[in-house]
């Protein structure tokens, strides 16, 4: 990312000027092993080997006027310049049994370790899974496991002066499902789920857009720390495939996904938010569908939604505020107050694509034209 940006407006008065830069490199080794010990128990085993070197060219210089928690404007600097090249060692070892020990069970138990130094983590995780054919159409599924995700060499905040890695993440699923193939084609699959999440890293957000490209040059850029988060959902799909003329899919999910907030660091003006809160990607209802229809070779015609219910949302107005503290406002300065954070919800999101596709044969060579609304 490199930017800069010169404003004098009522609502910015900001220059910045940012150059991020940054790459990594990796070499490793990977194997894995499968031995069959009789038709019902399967071992794997394997590892993954890697070296990795990372290189960040950072600086940052911010001038800007800003208002603070007791609605004084006043001048604001930050100025970050920071070169590193973190390097280390990534490792990940498994070992997993699938046996079959009656007709319609299956059973598969693993455990895996993981290593990354630059972020000193050494991490076991276990996991167990199985299946159980209730029906020759019925099949009932269960898993249950630790995921660790470290922060990877790349990801380091330097954005906020950060000079060392965050612990992994660690996340333990509970999955249960249903799957039952009806007549005339249709595939169906009812899954049910939770994941809770802990050692969750504290993270930065801009509160008014939370997908800025330079974050952290705006003025409503927070610190959250958090006491982990937890989803939980259930999910349905139907599928219709038998390679004929028309097929279709559908999916609908009902779930939550929540974090605990224990403290929310901003000097502005913000009516904060603790406690259990919806997380910035909340979708309580999800729907996909989509159709295809097939008339012949040369022709396809896809039909596609989508619809999810808006994420969480921190509206804002804007009010004058009072003059500088150390020098007399030279024109009007308009800040933004922030309302109750996450208090809001975005409207709900719709999308609907067609597509239509034609296939011309010229020759020896295919044409393909379409047309996407």
């Amino acid at each position: 990312r490199n930017g800069d940006t010169a404003k004098d407006e009522y609502t910015d008065k900001v220059t910045f000027q940012l150059r991020d830069n940054r790459s990594y490199r990796f070499f490793g080794l990977k194997q894995d092993w499968i031995w069959d010990v009789s038709p019902h128990v399967s071992l794997k085993s394997g590892f993954d080997l890697k070296q990795v070197n990372a290189e960040y060219d950072y600086v940052f210089n911010l001038d800007d006027t800003r208002t603070n928690s007791a609605g004084v404007v006043g001048p604001f600097h930050n100025n970050n310049d920071i070169q590193t090249k973190p390097s280390g060692q990534q490792t990940g070892v498994y070992l997993s049994t699938r046996f079959n020990p009656w007709p319609d069970l299956y059973v598969e138990t693993g455990l895996r370790n993981d290593r990354a130094t630059w972020a000193d983590d050494n991490l076991w995780s276990p996991r167990l899974s199985g299946a159980y054919n209730l029906t020759p159409r019925t099949v009932l599924r269960g898993g249950w496991g630790k995921y660790y995700q470290s922060q990877f060499i790349n990801n380091l905040d330097v954005h906020h002066s950060a000079a060392d890695f965050d612990p992994a993440e660690l996340s333990t699923h509970y999955v249960v499902g249903l799957e039952h193939n009806f007549d005339y084609g249709i595939h169906a699959r009812v899954e049910g789920y939770r994941k809770q999440i802990t050692r969750l890293s504290d993270s930065y957000q801009n509160l008014r857009d939370p997908w800025e490209v330079f974050p952290e040059a705006r003025n409503d850029d927070v610190l959250l720390r958090y006491d982990g988060a937890e989803t939980a959902g259930v999910e349905l799909f139907l599928k219709y495939d038998q390679g004929k003329k028309l097929s279709w899919w559908f999916s609908y999910a009902r779930a939550r996904a929540e974090e605990r907030v224990v403290d929310i660091e901003f000097d502005g003006l913000l009516v904060e938010q603790t406690g259990t809160l919806r997380r910035i990607n909340n979708q309580d209802h999800t729907v996909y569908a989509d159709v295809n229809y097939r008339p012949n070779s040369r022709w396809h015609i896809n039909l596609s939604w989508q619809y999810y219910t808006g994420w969480p949302l921190t509206t804002y107005d804007y009010v004058a505020n009072r003059p500088y503290t150390e020098a007399p406002a030279p024109d009007l300065h308009m800040a933004a107050t922030h309302n109750q954070f996450r208090g809001e919800d975005y409207p709900a999101y719709h999308r609907m694509d067609i597509r239509v596709n034609r296939d011309i044969r010229l020759g020896d060579a295919t044409l393909k034209v379409y047309l996407h609304i």
